[in-house]
């Protein structure tokens, strides 16, 4: 009965352990790959005055930019069944949350780092005595995570899924959805930390090894004199 326990404890959370995976690599990473490439290219629009009118087109890219971000905010909300989302996974560990235990998260640290992982541990559950993952941790994230995308997952659903004939207008800001995304993203760190699947707690955290940047240095359209921005 023991054994059957154990292995069932470690079933569940080498899922859980996949599924942060996900979260990081198809959600996070996403995330972060568009705000090298947008951060890069504002930069461009500002540095040449020469680029920044007509405005159309630069509206498009930062409306477009917008509307993903908060989709993504969306999409790490999200509580249907059948999807990856920091909500759905906050909600199974909350289910059981006794397979997350001192003993396990602190045996994942190198042995050098083993006072890392204790104090670690103490801020996640309150106390180095706290064997086992208190079950008020997970439900207090989602609450956390409610509050936090509460806005912007209305403003999704009232202007961007659907047209709300009774919608208010709201609006939000880049400054807004990356203070927000980076509140998230400390989140899924957490409890990466606390799966032994580290997530990095950051949005600056990638790179491209390619000039990506190379297709502004040649003309768009046919006929258009080839001058280097």
């Amino acid at each position: 009965m023991l054994e059957a326990q154990g292995v069932a404890r470690v079933s569940e959370k080498r899922k859980w352990q996949r599924w942060i995976k996900v979260i990081d690599e198809v959600v996070f990473d996403s995330i972060r790959e568009d705000k090298l490439i947008f951060d890069k290219y504002y930069e461009l629009i500002e540095s040449n005055r020469a680029i920044s009118n007509p405005w159309n087109f630069h509206k498009w890219v930062l409306d477009s930019h917008g509307r993903s971000l908060m989709l993504q905010v969306r999409k790490l909300s999200d509580k249907d069944s059948g999807v990856y989302s920091l909500r759905k996974l906050l909600g199974q560990i909350s289910q059981n949350p006794s397979v997350i235990t001192k003993r396990s998260f602190i045996a994942a640290y190198p042995r050098h780092h083993r006072d890392i992982a204790i104090r670690n541990w103490q801020k996640y559950v309150g106390g180095a005595n706290v064997l086992q993952l208190p079950k008020s941790v997970p439900l207090k994230d989602i609450e956390l995570l409610k509050s936090l995308t509460k806005r912007i997952c209305n403003l999704v659903n009232n202007d961007i899924a659907h047209l709300n004939r009774w919608r208010r207008r709201r609006k939000t800001s880049f400054d807004e959805l990356y203070s927000l995304l980076r509140k998230l993203v400390s989140l899924a760190a957490k409890y990466g930390d606390l799966l032994g699947r580290p997530v990095a707690d950051d949005l600056d955290n990638f790179s491209i090894d390619y000039d990506w940047m190379s297709i502004f240095d040649v003309s768009w359209r046919d006929g258009a004199p080839n001058l280097r921005i």
